[in-house]
């Protein structure tokens, strides 16, 4: 298992490769879908750190105090590359599969998805007491795609939000 700040520090790095802008919302949600992603792949946390829930979506603290100077311009990813984070690069590969379909999503699109009624977000957010932990195990009850490994579906949806193959069955989408 990694910190967040590690997992950052990669997820930094793969933008830098690829020339992609990331603030530090984008960077939040990131962290988030890894780790959802990768309980679903790898059956297995990616991260030690917990992910709470604010009114602009999950965040790492940790994380996100490293990177607030920034505001909500773009984080300067010159600096990183994905082969100084201190991952394997199998897990490297698997965070790397679970980010890229959202790196250039626009943010609107995913702070509804994040935020959707039935997902972990929704379930634990209270604006009276916001910051609340996310637990593991809400995080754990979401369905990867059979065909390209996407774990973020809005709830109920009975095929992939990516490439539109069937998704797996569950209790909630039987009725």
């Amino acid at each position: 298992m990694y910190s967040a700040q590690q997992v950052a520090s990669f997820i930094l790095g793969v933008c830098n490769i690829q020339g992609v802008e990331i603030n530090n919302l984008r960077l939040q949600y990131l962290l988030y879908i890894a780790q959802t992603g990768f309980l679903a792949k790898a059956h297995r946390q990616l991260f030690e750190d917990d992910i709470v829930a604010f009114p602009m979506g999950p965040q790492v603290r940790e994380v996100y105090f490293e990177y607030c100077i920034y505001g909500s311009a773009n984080i300067n990813t010159s600096k990183f590359l994905t082969d100084q984070s201190g991952i394997s690069i199998r897990d490297q590969n698997i965070i790397y599969q679970c980010i890229v379909p959202y790196l250039t999503m626009k943010m609107r699109q995913l702070y509804d998805m994040i935020r959707a009624p039935g997902r972990p977000w929704s379930k634990v957010f209270c604006k009276e007491s916001p910051g609340k932990v996310i637990p593991v195990y809400l995080l754990q009850d979401i369905r990867q795609c059979p065909n390209c490994g996407n774990a973020e579906h809005l709830p109920r949806a009975k095929y992939c939000m990516l490439c539109g193959a069937a998704l797996p069955m569950n209790a909630e989408t039987e009725n």
